[in-house]
């Protein structure tokens, strides 16, 4: 009996191993860093060593009350207002002078045709301008033509954005480089030169020469999967930001300076930093921190950490290697896994899973207070993953121990039953005065064996009830993991059994063969339909969400052939034999639209998407003779613009139009398509653009679609 009772540590075992794998798996593929960045994110903005202020550094700023000051003019600003301004800093003999203002092009107030701006540049040689440096994506923009010859007193002002996670600050740069020449960035150019009253310059590290030397900080470069970054861009000489330096710096205006409102220590040996900080402007950026910062702001965050770096005892950020992270994760899948099989009782599993995490939560704090930063969801969804499957494990072991025991109790139940009908049929005949006190015995037998019964099925249905309310929280994708897992098993062990062919007679191996195949097909279909199901669920949430981002002025010319191109190459990459010819009719005088780029996208991507499968099934009967045709055309009228997606395909039933934009209502076969994606379009045009969506369709020749979005949007 106690063998039964004593638990097994293999299941445990392979509960933790198969949950780390699944888990470092998602975290590869950048599953888990928007989680990881929150909590990262509330860290640095609680961290409790931030500083206060920074004497060293003075902001000069353009706000909303001097783009309508008189005395500066129309925005942008001309070079002889700017060139007043810069002189008038110049006069309280500031350090180094940053400005944070493309000025590629000369602006001349109405009139002049000297540029008083390139006299003072060229003058003061400790004044640095910015540049952009060229990417395959974004043009360069030029330094002003005085510095254009002097690249000493140029930084690149291109700051690195978490654009595929969540659009924030966190990284600073350090260097560039375009292949030919290493550029620096506008922050060390403004450091560099404080610095040098120090007799502190850039130097190579003494340990590794490849890294830069600062004072007292050697500065480790940023790597593509550092800390819970995966596959990070990590062009360039990179560092993670810490943002303990002030929140709010000392500002003046710009009509401050042409008034002359301000004292000279306000500016006399400052860094000053020359930038827009009005909303209008649009040089706003996400950090970590609770509110948005402007351009300028970043550019002195990054100038203060490098100078407590360089000057201070400060140290940059750091994380833990690989394999640390990795034995980490571990560790918590071990602790998760323990708790959920050795604590039976929910009751009890809940505050020990809470201690736990409160736990982890307190180390990893103090850790991040001593500048190392640590993964912090990935464990916790360890933990909680491997507690529930252990113990839903453990329960359903017990579980089963018990129904034997209701079985056994059952069969002797009934055994009883059958030798007392038995007896009492034998002393009927003998004791008929106490029939009917034998009928009802046995009738009272029966009743009570039916609530045994009754109540084992209750017992098996309460706990079944309740361990499927555990496996609901488990998120639909195990299915999918799982099935993909056993298919690559399947593979694994196809492999070992091909060289064992010698040793295996052929019925056997046909056999074997025959039932890992028909594993593998069961594996598949598992997934297909685990992944229908996943689909259908995004597509109800996506039904009945509303809109997440703002309207931004669009091209949509260029979003057409965007969407094109991204669904042309999704059909090469499924099926490389399949080609369709793309016609345009765009209009070129259609004015940009305040839309929701997310929201048009998807319509673009739902419709033309449509229409590869349309041409795609016709190609399939028609053959060779028949060749696959997109058509997209954009009109310009005067209060709306004009969308047309058409492709020569099977057509549409025009019995189904009234069904086309109904949702979960799907032309394609089971299995193909959810039935919501015209759903979706439709309300994102109709409800969200106040546009119109409908379409033209004639069996077996074309479908075309017709959008239309108001220029009022």
């Amino acid at each position: 009996m106690t063998n039964d009772v004593k638990p097994s540590l293999i299941p445990l075992c392979v509960i933790c191993i198969v949950i780390f794998l699944i888990t470092i798996g998602m975290y590869s593929h950048g599953h888990f860093q928007k989680p990881e960045f929150c909590i990262y994110d509330a860290l640095v903005r609680n961290q409790p060593n931030a500083a206060k202020e920074d004497q060293r550094i003075l902001l000069v700023t353009v706000n909303e009350g001097d783009l309508n000051n008189e005395k500066l003019g129309n925005w942008p600003i001309n070079d002889t207002n700017l060139s007043k301004i810069l002189n008038e800093l110049i006069a309280c003999e500031p350090t180094v002078i940053g400005l944070n203002l493309y000025r590629d092009n000369p602006i001349h107030p109405s009139g002049e045709l000297k540029n008083s701006l390139d006299t003072t540049l060229l003058n003061h040689a400790n004044i640095i301008s910015i540049t952009k440096i060229k990417s395959q994506f974004v043009p360069g923009i030029a330094p002003p033509n005085a510095h254009l010859n002097h690249p000493e007193r140029v930084g690149f002002n291109d700051l690195p954005i978490d654009t595929t996670i969540d659009n924030i600050i966190r990284r600073g740069l350090l260097y560039l480089d375009d292949g030919q020449t290493i550029y620096q960035s506008f922050a060390l150019r403004l450091a560099l030169i404080y610095l040098s009253q120090f007799n502190i310059t850039e130097k190579p590290d003494p340990i590794d020469p490849n890294q830069l030397k600062l004072g007292h900080t050697t500065f480790t470069p940023f790597s593509t999967d550092d800390g819970a970054y995966v596959n990070a861009d990590a062009k360039g000489y990179q560092f993670l930001l810490d943002f303990q330096g002030p929140r709010k710096f000392e500002t003046l205006s710009f009509s401050d300076i042409l008034d002359s409102n301000f004292d000279k220590n306000q500016v006399e040996q400052k860094i000053v930093i020359i930038g827009s900080a009005a909303e209008s402007l649009r040089d706003i950026h996400q950090t970590p921190l609770p509110h948005d910062w402007f351009g300028v702001e970043v550019h002195a965050a990054i100038v203060n950490q490098l100078l407590r770096l360089s000057l201070e005892d400060d140290s940059l950020p750091k994380s833990w290697t690989n394999w640390q992270e990795l034995v980490w994760i571990f560790a918590w899948c071990i602790i998760g896994g323990c708790l959920g099989y050795f604590i039976h009782s929910p009751m009890r599993l809940i505050p020990a899973l809470i201690l736990s995490i409160f736990t982890q939560g307190l180390f990893i704090w103090l850790m991040f207070t001593q500048g190392i930063w640590i993964l912090t969801a990935t464990p916790i969804i360890c933990l909680l993953l491997t507690a529930v499957i252990a113990h839903f494990y453990q329960h359903h072991d017990s579980l089963k121990t018990t129904k034997k025991l209701l079985q056994k109790s059952n069969e002797q139940l009934k055994e009883y039953a059958k030798d007392l009908e038995e007896k009492v049929q034998k002393r009927t005949q003998d004791l008929s005065s106490k029939n009917t006190e034998l009928e009802t015995t046995i009738k009272t037998l029966k009743e009570t064996q039916s609530q045994l019964v009754m109540q084992e099925k209750l017992a098996s249905l309460g706990l079944l009830t309740a361990g499927i309310a555990h496996e609901i929280k488990n998120p639909l994708n195990f299915v999918n993991n799982f099935a993909l897992l056993s298919a690559d098993l399947v593979d694994e062990l196809q492999e070992e059994l091909d060289t064992l062919k010698t040793s295996i007679s052929e019925d056997k191996l046909g056999g074997i063969v025959d039932v890992l195949t028909n594993l593998k097909a069961n594996s598949q279909k598992i997934n297909e339909h685990g992944k229908r199901a996943d689909t259908i669920v995004k597509g109800m949430l996506a039904h009945s969400r509303g809109k997440s981002e703002n309207k931004e002025s669009i091209n949509i010319n260029s979003m057409l052939n965007e969407y094109i191109n991204l669904v042309y190459h999704g059909m090469k990459a499924k099926d490389p034999n399949f080609n369709f010819k793309i016609e345009h009719d765009l209009d070129q005088e259609i004015p940009k639209l305040g839309v929701y780029p997310q929201e048009i996208g998807r319509v673009f991507m739902n419709i033309i998407n449509n229409a590869c499968y349309a041409t795609l099934e016709k190609s399939k009967s028609n053959g060779s003779e028949f060749n696959p045709t997109i058509s997209l055309s954009t009109k310009n009228n005067p209060d709306h613009v004009e969308i047309r997606i058409k492709d020569n395909g099977i057509g549409i039933d025009p019995l189904l139009k009234e069904k086309i934009f109904t949702p979960f209502f799907s032309t394609k076969p089971t299995g193909e398509g959810t039935g919501l994606g015209m759903s979706i379009s439709y309300d994102i045009i109709t409800g969200e653009h106040g546009g119109t969506l409908d379409f033209d369709s004639k069996p077996g020749e074309y479908t075309e679609f017709i959008i239309t979005l108001p220029k009022s949007g």
